[in-house]
């Protein structure tokens, strides 16, 4: 609904329904598109949503063929996505790109972000990373679902929940109706994982025990009461019955609305026919549909006294990023964005103002001056999602100029996510990725993707984490396959386990030890389970080999109130399950029982107190290894001698390309920590100039690491107020909250107010263990491996692929 009428979909039409004399009656019917196939109503466009900016989002299902005719040239579909229809402009565009069968619900969250609700398997997917320009009928490869846990099909309608007639808790909760698995509606937490949203199952909100309910669509209202539609029917199915049986219902369905019997209602905010500057203060309210209903309002007032008060409202707000995006989507919806205001957010502190601001861009490809600018700069942003935006962004507008912000963005650190954007992206712009590398205006070398893979579209991104399963006659039971495969979701898609102990279960040389083949992990269940949810520390013998907290190990962060009890078990499981692993299976049941024995605990185990617990059996453990060293007092003789003549000794003598030969070797394990390429990086990247490092800096944190520790590589454990343990590297202390980088999380900060805090336990250990020297086998070796390091430093990426090359490693 818009203030110039109802928006309708009657196949192959999209009409508008107009009411000239105010009665609440449509009185003219105009058509407005054209072209949408009509061949299967059950897949045919429907579940209508509006983005800030007025467009109109319209899903469309599998096995129809639409053409649609538009004064920007036609626009086809195939096997289902999702449209997006701009009545300011007359685009129409398909906005996903990837396989869906049945879209029956979008919606959008306060920043603008998208997610589509896909039926057929229930899945809910948040689609930035498949809005990438593809050629027709192309799909991009899915990376993975936005509700990976308690998920059922089939689902229609979905809804955010920002109302402040609800708990504040619950703001910017996602609900999805399902109508046949699970007769209900799920809602789920927002996450912010990174580049990725995902969502947090949080409860079944309703459920009934009649077996034609079957809810479809949900609306918060202006009185902040949450509405869903009730289908209620007997007959749900479109190829095992006719539209025409006459069991089909067409009389029943039901409208519920939902309340929250212990707080007020929201007081409607006046809309329609309301000022605009009342319009603009309605940007304030908690409601996201009070605010997007008044972007529509405005889209329909005069163009350049909106404006005017856009402008106007950012400048009374501008220390509100999130008022100022605001006013930025008022210009955006009279398809004329201020670029001073594009300007201001692409600035803004909020990672997510930023993101909304590249999408504004995104959609004004056509009247922005010089998008490229913008684009180009938001491929250098600090943050993920908004180099995402601009890659996605960047394939619309093509060319070299779409190129060279893909080939930006490829010149920082990527994810899963992006990778497989930039696969999918370099379908249309391949020609002209080329052409800039030809030319010369790019060097291949500065890209931190491998320039080959990015070419080929054969980066690692979508693709499955690679089959590490044991063969066991355990993986015929259904069952326990479903709970193997939520277990390998919890450990790559989570990165609890994978960001320390690798998808080979290797772990890190001398850091993390190994899950493959350990004693600890097959054996004792209860032992096991304990570790996991209360964490670990302390000297330990894993397969043979000692890891030791002096030499810079870190404790195993507890993980318990991070997963739940299925969870936990199923990750377990998997780890059990793998890699040549084939222990039993470890139950919800043992979780929940050991969770609730152990409840009061608020510290680390240690592994001796485990053992006196759970001992091993007797002849159960492999034998301690005693690893030969090549001189085992080579970092002694090298520490005495002066730092200066050392240093001097290396430029001069030192070769790098023998040196990434070591840096790469097994036994020295400095690549696991410095150069993984994909995935969580534990050690500062080498790569990267820094004011304060110096040869003589290198050599030392080489030779001492524990002497200077750089900042933002402390080991600190955070003790909570309820007990919790987290352990990671210590990014700031202030007053007011503690920050952590937890490798548990892939790195990513994780805020601690001081209120939450017991204790803050920091370690002056470096986590880079002690000894590496002893590693080697000569003086020469080390000056070898201190002279790549040193090389790298200097020359950053480009001087790292390089000696790559020319040492044939592979990595």
């Amino acid at each position: 609904m818009a203030p110039e009428g109802v928006y309708l979909s009657q196949e192959p039409f999209v009409v508008l329904l107009k009411d000239t004399d105010g009665d609440d009656h449509a009185d003219e019917m105009e058509y407005l598109l054209d072209g949408f196939d009509p061949h299967d109503t059950h897949h045919a466009i429907s579940a209508f949503d509006s983005d800030h900016g007025n467009g109109i989002y319209m899903c469309e299902g599998r096995f129809l063929h639409s053409q649609v005719e538009t004064p920007w040239g036609p626009q086809r579909m195939t096997d289902g996505g999702v449209w997006r229809f701009d009545p300011k402009s007359w685009k129409v565009e398909r906005v996903m790109q990837t396989d869906l069968s049945n879209p029956w619900g979008v919606a959008h969250d306060e920043y603008g972000q998208t997610f589509v609700n896909d039926a057929s398997g229930g899945a809910q997917y948040w689609m930035l990373g498949y809005s990438i320009k593809m050629p027709h009928a192309a799909e991009i490869a899915k990376v993975s679902k936005f509700n990976y846990e308690h998920h059922a099909r089939p689902t229609s309608g979905s809804e955010f929940l920002y109302s402040s007639h609800f708990p504040d808790e619950v703001q910017g909760d996602y609900l999805y109706a399902n109508t046949i698995g699970f007769l209900g509606i799920k809602q789920y937490e927002t996450v912010e994982d990174g580049v990725e949203i995902k969502g947090k199952h949080r409860q079944d909100l309703i459920q009934s025990s009649d077996g034609n309910f079957r809810p479809c669509d949900l609306e918060i209202a202006p009185d902040g009461s949450l509405y869903f539609i009730d289908w209620h029917n007997t007959l749900i199915g479109h190829m095992q019955h006719s539209a025409r049986d006459p069991m089909r219902n067409s009389e029943y369905g039901r409208i519920y609305r939902i309340t929250a019997t212990d707080r007020p209602l929201v007081e409607p905010p006046m809309i329609a026919g309301a000022s605009i500057e009342q319009l603009f203060e309605n940007m304030r309210l908690p409601e996201v549909n009070a605010r997007k209903r008044s972007h529509r309002e405005l889209r329909g007032r005069d163009k350049q006294t909106v404006l005017d008060a856009a402008v106007a409202f950012a400048e009374e707000n501008e220390g509100d990023d999130r008022l100022v995006l605001e006013a930025l989507w008022a210009t955006w919806g009279q398809h004329e964005p201020s670029t001073d205001l594009l300007e201001k957010c692409m600035q803004a502190k909020d990672h997510r103002v930023r993101s909304a601001a590249v999408r504004v861009v995104r959609h004004c490809l056509d009247v922005l001056d010089d998008p490229r600018s913008y684009l180009v700069a938001a491929a250098q942003d600090q943050h993920p999602r908004v180099r995402l935006e601009a890659l996605s962004a960047g394939s619309w507008l093509g060319g070299e100029a779409g190129a060279e912000v893909l080939l930006t963005v490829a010149s920082y650190k990527t994810d899963r996510w992006i990778r497989n954007a930039l696969n999918a992206a370099m379908q249309l712009l391949k020609d002209d990725v080329e052409k800039l590398i030809q030319n010369k205006t790019i060097n291949p070398d500065d890209l931190l993707v491998e320039y080959d893979k990015l070419i080929d579209g054969k980066l690692e991104g979508a693709m499955k984490p690679k089959n590490y399963r044991t063969k066991s006659p355990k993986f015929d039971d259904k069952n326990f396959r479903r709970k193997y495969a939520l277990g390998q979701t919890v450990f790559f898609e989570e990165g609890s386990c994978y960001a320390c102990h690798r998808d080979t279960g290797e772990g890190i040389v001398r850091i993390y030890p190994p899950l493959a083949g350990s004693e600890w992990v097959n054996g004792d269940p209860e032992r096991l389970i304990k570790l996991t949810l209360h964490g670990i520390w302390g000297k330990i013998r894993v397969r043979g080999k000692v890891f030791q907290p002096d030499q810079g190990v870190p404790p195993m962060t507890a993980i318990g109130n991070m997963f739940t009890d299925a969870e936990i078990a199923s990750v377990l499981t998997y780890v059990r399950n793998s890699w040549g692993n084939d222990a039993d299976e470890i139950t919800t049941e043992q979780v929940k029982r050991i969770r609730a024995a152990t409840q009061d605990r608020q510290r680390f185990y240690s592994p001796e107190e485990l053992l006196e617990m759970h001992p091993f059996p007797e002849g159960s453990r492999p034998e301690l290894i005693e690893e030969s060293e090549g001189d085992n007092q080579l970092e002694q003789k090298l520490v005495a001698e002066p730092l200066a003549e050392l240093v001097r000794e290396i430029r001069e003598k030192g070769d790098a390309v023998r040196g990434a030969k070591l840096f790469y070797w097994e036994k020295t394990g400095c690549a696991t920590c410095h150069d993984i390429g994909e995935g969580y990086q534990l050690g500062p990247m080498l790569t990267t100039q820094r004011k304060d490092i110096t040869d003589a800096h290198l050599v030392e944190s080489i030779l001492k690491p524990s002497e200077k520790i750089l900042e933002g590589y402390q080991t600190a454990n955070v003790i909570t107020v309820d007990g919790a343990i987290l352990s990671g590297f210590l990014v700031e202390e202030t007053d007011d909250d503690v920050t952590l980088s937890i490798s548990a999380d892939q790195g990513k900060p994780r805020v601690i107010p001081m209120d939450d805090v017991e204790d803050v336990i920091t370690s002056n250990t470096s986590t880079m263990p002690a000894g590496l020297a002893n590693t080697l086998e000569s003086r020469e070796q080390f000056l070898d491996l201190a002279r790549f390091v040193m090389e790298i430093n200097d020359g950053g990426p480009s001087k790292l692929k390089e000696l790559k090359r020319k040492a044939k490693i592979r990595k």
